[in-house]
């Protein structure tokens, strides 16, 4: 889901194969948009049709990872947890770096008023609530797995549905999700057609329409990332390290040592209070753009969730420690959708043995 719209033609991106001129806009795209007169949109939601939305003019964000785009009344719509970085100046709108742009935070709205522009919109942000009660492991899984459940339900594109074939837990977790509501998918393999995009990697690309399910974000947004879970701890005095420490094995722990155990020592942000660890963690997962749409393949992105965001900042230090040592969480999940799938689980994340 690449795009450009422009007043003035620009150095063009690989990835934008399609141009159309509307009115006083050149629009540059990836394949696979749809068109309803001047409205343009690409990706899937979860709350309804998203051709019906466009058809009726339904802008209003709903659950899902897609884009709108409408040139009659230039505006550009999305999902309530956009998938996609924006950046753009007065003469430009696109989620593709661009020299001379500004990127567009997630808690902002874009708007076009003789030129592009975005402005911070409180209802979108996730606000701080110390009176809110902390939740537990148990109570996380059991609305993950509910979550998920309801999410793939209501997933309906005529596209065919690929899973990836993979030993990680947070592509597992998709998949026993697609078991547990009888779903047909098929295993594929990644073609590593697009290797100089990082989240493209593990796709598998093909010229043939489907929508492939990911666990793009599990990381960052289930807890599984030391360094946010070390943020959302320092409230509590707890060192993550000291934790790992305990264990001579464990499925992060090699994972921990060579990415997270020195780069954890050099963070100065200051998240000594409650309030100061969920701002900043906030911040950083919102704005944590992995994975959307590429040419005639859809992600299925169900990680990508505001409610998902917001579950997590809440989780309590039990939570927060056994998922990111051990990805109790997710093994749970894993086993209450569909325990037979446990056994495919590397022993190690992304296969990096303890030292």
């Amino acid at each position: 889901m690449f795009f450009c719209i422009s007043t003035a033609q620009h150095q063009q991106s690989q990835y934008l194969s399609e141009k159309k001129s509307v009115g006083n806009f050149l629009l540059q795209t990836d394949k696979g948009w749809n068109r309803h007169n001047n409205i343009f949109y690409k990706g899937y939601c979860l709350e309804g049709k998203l051709s019906y939305k466009v058809k009726n003019k339904d802008f209003v964000s709903a659950k899902g990872n897609y884009a709108i785009i409408d040139l009659d009344k230039p505006a550009i719509y999305y999902d309530d947890c956009r998938s996609f970085p924006i950046f753009c100046n007065e003469s430009i709108l696109t989620n593709i770096a661009v020299e001379n742009t500004q990127q567009v935070w997630l808690d902002s709205d874009v708007f076009y008023r003789n030129g592009w522009s975005s402005v911070f919109n409180s209802n979108k942000s996730i606000d701080f609530d110390p009176s809110k009660q902390l939740y537990s492991f148990d109570y996380m899984v059991d609305f993950v797995c509910a979550y998920m459940v309801k999410c793939v339900q209501n997933l309906d594109v005529e596209f065919p549905i690929y899973v990836a074939n993979s030993n990680g837990v947070d592509s597992t977790i998709v998949q026993s999700a697609l078991d547990y509501v009888g779903k047909t998918y098929k295993l594929v393999e990644s073609t590593k057609d697009k290797e100089e995009l990082w989240g493209y990697r593990q796709l598998h690309y093909s010229s043939t329409p489907h929508i492939q399910a990911t666990g793009y974000c599990g990381d960052e947004i289930l807890l599984r990332n030391p360094q946010y879970v070390q943020w959302l701890l320092e409230p509590y005095g707890i060192d993550l390290a000291q934790e790992y420490d305990k264990h001579k094995h464990t499925y992060m722990l090699g994972f921990f040592n060579k990415n997270y155990r020195e780069k954890i020592k050099k963070s100065t942000y200051d998240c000594s209070t409650r309030q100061k660890s969920f701002d900043h963690v906030k911040s950083w997962i919102s704005n944590d753009y992995q994975m959307w749409h590429i040419d005639d393949v859809l992600t299925f992105t169900p990680f990508r969730n505001k409610d998902l965001i917001e579950m997590q900042l809440y989780a309590d230090t039990d939570a927060l420690i056994r998922q990111c040592v051990h990805a109790d969480l997710s093994k749970e999940i894993i086993k209450k959708l569909n325990p037979k799938n446990l056994q495919f689980l590397s022993a190690n994340k992304n296969d990096v043995l303890p030292d």
